[in-house]
């Protein structure tokens, strides 16, 4: 998705771009800022951190609905 960013603003002609991402997009946005830094003017990411500790284990039928992630 990082690359579609960078091609999408390749296609509008842009050298360098801002980039806003929240919850998925916020790894987007991180990734972008991260490895190709001097295409970004700006970089805002909004994103809740894992908190730590021991995930518990869901049950199957909750594992199954997660299988995007």
């Amino acid at each position: 998705m990082a690359q579609d960013a960078l091609d999408f603003a390749d296609a509008l002609g842009l050298e360098r771009f801002a980039v806003v991402g929240h919850d998925w997009g916020a790894r987007i946005a991180y990734l972008l800022a991260s490895v190709r830094p001097e295409r970004l003017a700006c970089c805002a990411a909004m994103s809740l951190g894992w908190q730590p500790g021991k995930p518990p284990t869901p049950p199957l039928e909750q594992a199954k609905a997660f299988w995007y992630q």
